[in-house]
């Protein structure tokens, strides 16, 4: 089975690429196609690397003209951008390759990703296979909280609402899923054709920050949704943050460890020197501070959760009921880490989404921590896969 890797760049993001570039030359063994938009780099391919040039009219005469039918500002030529990646994955499925993995530029391989790919073997699906974002609804620009309805809670007002009321659908949501890396084969054809229509619709695009403010992210999931499509990679191996890492070897470390294959990083919030998420460099000393904390006395907190099992996850969907909670921790049997978040507030109401990997009839302890770092609520769970 032929596998490869596809990403997109324009020229404004060739300092973001060589560092995807870094990271993909040493760590990883399959192909990589490179869509070029609007620039020649194919003098620069090379038996593992193929660049390939993806010239937009649009684009184009925005550029020389500073005006188009859809691009009218440097916001729009970007947010243009970015709509244009089902098109592009879509043209990558005539390339002789049976599995396809699209990352963004801004992503960084681990040591770990060549042995998860070789061994993903899924490409029947229809849709393209995205990982498992934390939350259940997307904020974004202040805009997609579904609690700030008059009756208190209205679920048109989720980010994707006003696309399921130009559609006249109703929102059967599942977990909200990224679209910074996915998995997808030549039968998922039609979807990508399906989100370009919607994206490149003139009369929705000259609005895309009411219909789809995510773009391409916010379409996947509206067709997600409206066609039933429960099916992802969870929470892992793909994960959406920005960690602060003392050195480089301390992140394949980590990254090893815990089976992650990429993180999408955001390289302009400085991948080394970000105080995003809490620093990992002692994350022992961590796990044994907190472990010391488990057998304190536990305060009942207004929290209620409920799971599903898929594949080899469980994917755990915490509700909220109080405002003090700063982060969640879960443990195995052997008390070890398999998913930490201790920098989040978590507003009431909240709603979130995590999934991490669990064999079966898996024992886990799941810990919440108040805002000072301490735990004030632990469960031992059994759960059967």
């Amino acid at each position: 089975m032929k596998k490869c890797i596809v990403t997109i760049i324009n020229l404004e993001y060739i300092n973001i690429f060589n560092k995807f570039l870094y990271f993909y030359e040493k760590n990883c063994s399959f192909d990589l196609i490179v869509y070029t938009v609007n620039f020649d780099f194919s003098y620069k391919s090379s038996d593992k690397i193929k660049y390939i040039s993806y010239f937009d009219s649009n684009l184009l005469e925005y550029e020389q003209f500073k005006i188009n039918k859809f691009i009218k500002n440097f916001s729009d030529k970007y947010k243009y951008l970015v709509a244009l990646k089902p098109q592009i994955v879509n043209q990558s499925l005539l390339l002789n390759y049976d599995c396809f993995l699209y990352l963004d530029s801004d992503c960084v391989i681990t040591p770990f990703f060549d042995s998860y790919y070789l061994n993903f073997n899924n490409v029947s699906e229809k849709y393209p296979l995205c990982p498992i974002y934390k939350e259940d609804f997307m904020i974004y620009n202040d805009k997609g909280n579904p609690f700030d309805g008059i009756n208190g809670f209205d679920i048109s007002n989720a980010l994707e609402g006003r696309l399921f009321k130009h559609f006249n659908l109703q929102q059967n949501r599942t977990a909200y899923r990224h679209t910074f890396a996915y998995f997808y084969n030549k039968n998922c054809q039609d979807f990508f054709k399906k989100a370009d229509s919607i994206l490149f619709q003139q009369d929705l695009f000259c609005d895309y920050s009411s219909f789809f403010p995510l773009l391409d992210e916010t379409v996947f999931n509206f067709l997600f949704w409206s066609n039933d499509f429960k099916k992802s990679l969870g929470f892992f191996p793909f994960i959406d943050m920005v960690l602060n890492f003392k050195d480089l070897d301390n992140f394949e470390n980590f990254a090893n460890k815990n089976q992650i294959a990429c993180l999408h990083t955001k390289f302009y919030k400085k991948f080394f020197d970000s105080r995003a998420l809490t620093d990992f460099k002692d994350l022992d000393d961590e796990k044994y501070k907190i472990l010391e904390k488990i057998y304190a006395i536990n305060k009942n907190v207004d929290i209620y959760y409920n799971f599903y099992l898929e594949e080899n996850f469980i994917i755990f969907n915490f509700i909220f009921l109080s405002d003090k909670i700063m982060g969640i921790v879960i443990l195995d049997e052997n008390s070890n880490f398999l998913y930490k978040n201790i920098s989040d507030s978590y507003g009431k109401f909240t709603s979130y989404y995590i999934s991490i990997p669990c064999e079966k009839n898996a024992k886990l302890r799941l810990i919440f921590l108040d805002e000072k770092g301490s735990i004030f609520y632990s469960i031992n769970e059994n759960f059967n896969n």
